[in-house]
């Protein structure tokens, strides 16, 4: 073949270059080309016996409800959407998203497309097969939505029996159904051209991840406070709250970052732990190991990596036989506090990953919460019904708010020339009664 081009004047050999370059190109998906790099997708086409689950992405994320796209927008036009959504180029008002009820933020349901490349596994299986085995979708389910549309193969409608190929891409829109979060607001410690510093509410995650998207502290802060240009810098769990550092552009960001890597920002935080936590200054250092990578368990153990922490007792509640400790990270390993109390026999009091037995905390003579049974469609005019969606034909009962918050959190991150503290938590006075703060 390297003879062949060899022979050619250098006009041809060009030109057969180009023919070439083209047939290949002319097989690869439009709606993968615009996604992104045109060269960077056809490789990932062309090597698709390696391929693995692609990553979610929105196909309409309404930045007004009556602006909801349909189901059937096409792919490339998805791709405008998250690369605007992304970078926070709109900023639409809370009440076009938003809603609040029983205590809690919710989001108004809304149309979304998984996108996933076909695996190895998934080659030669029948669509029905794979949105069964991979998606728990039902085959009269997966009938239905075919009829209508609602699931596609390379953006082209089929029938529940169409096997997959090399290359395939699966379009499935559903009726996007984010979890709630507590209705706490996100108070802003310290704002300037190199850093934000926040107090984040416990339930809400920092950035998009499984059914968060818009529920999120970055898109809040962009809805709510118009700060489109964000970076989050330190890890704060789902359901710690706490002291979160942040910059406005990625110069300051690795700046910020420089100092957490080398060990020069203080980080100290409050739990509640069970039991009666020893007085004066505890340090531990025993080595912590990540079993899970999925969500992060970690062990004791004796080839794992250095970990040091200092505790504290602040005070013991004798009623409740609870301590509230600070506890100041010397190394940052996740997990490492929540591991090293687990190891001194006090676990965080509510921390359901490593005090599984904690679910059963509640007074029994404090007041309870009792979940609202609510039926969507009674929920207004903005509530957009999806007849084919579960959640929106069944009743659906709010979370249970003690199972939205751990009893960890973040109070005083200190570096060069800067510090950042925020009040003690409800749970961390001596005089707090249990569940009297659900929401």
């Amino acid at each position: 073949m390297f003879d062949y081009f060899a022979d050619l004047p250098p006009f041809f050999m060009c030109a057969n270059i180009f023919v070439i370059f083209f047939l290949l190109f002319k097989h690869v998906n439009k709606a993968q080309l615009r996604r992104g790099s045109t060269f960077k997708r056809f490789l990932h086409s062309s090597a698709c016996w390696t391929s693995s689950f692609r990553c979610l992405s929105l196909d309409s994320v309404p930045e007004t409800l009556s602006a909801c796209p349909e189901s059937s927008q096409s792919a490339e036009n998805s791709g405008d959407v998250v690369s605007d959504y992304g970078q926070g180029q709109s900023n639409t008002k809370t009440d076009n998203l938003y809603y609040f009820e029983n205590g809690f933020r919710k989001v108004y349901p809304y149309k979304f497309t998984y996108l996933a490349n076909a695996k190895a596994s998934w080659i030669g299986k029948s669509l029905h097969w794979v949105l069964k085995e991979f998606f728990g979708v039902s085959k009269e389910q997966t009938v239905i939505k075919c009829k209508v549309g609602k699931i596609r193969v390379q953006g082209m409608p089929v029938n529940e029996d169409y096997p997959f190929k090399l290359g395939d891409v699966l379009h499935h829109d559903i009726h996007f159904h984010e979890n709630p979060v507590l209705n706490r607001p996100i108070k802003i410690i310290y704002k300037d051209n190199e850093k934000i510093v926040i107090d984040k509410p416990c339930s809400v995650p920092v950035h998009r991840s499984g059914r968060y998207a818009q529920n999120t502290v970055l898109e809040i802060l962009r809805r709510e406070h118009g700060i489109s240009e964000i970076i989050n810098v330190n890890r704060l769990d789902r359901l710690t709250s706490g002291v979160l550092v942040m910059a406005p552009n990625a110069e300051s960001a690795r700046n910020i970052q420089e100092l957490f890597a080398g060990d020069y920002v203080k980080k100290r935080y409050v739990a509640r732990v069970v039991g009666e936590f020893p007085e004066g200054d505890t340090l531990i250092s025993e080595k912590i190991k990540q079993i899970s990578p999925s969500d992060g368990y970690s062990e004791v153990r004796d080839d794992g990596k250095i970990s040091v922490t200092k505790f504290r007792r602040m005070f013991y509640d004798k009623k409740s036989n609870e301590s509230v400790v600070l506890c100041t990270l010397l190394t940052g390993r996740t997990h490492q506090i929540r591991v090293h109390l687990v190891h001194l026999k006090h676990p965080i009091v509510n921390d359901i990953l490593y005090h599984p037995n904690s679910l059963h905390f509640c007074n029994p003579t404090a007041r309870r919460f009792e979940p609202k049974v609510l039926i969507p469609p009674d929920r207004g005019v903005r509530w957009e019904f999806d007849d084919s969606c579960l959640k929106c034909t069944l009743p659906q009962a709010d979370p249970r708010p003690e199972t939205l918050e751990m009893y960890l959190h973040a109070l005083c991150y200190s570096g060069p020339n800067w510090k950042f503290e925020t009040d003690l938590p409800l749970w961390a006075n001596p005089n707090w009664e249990y569940c009297s703060n659900v929401v």
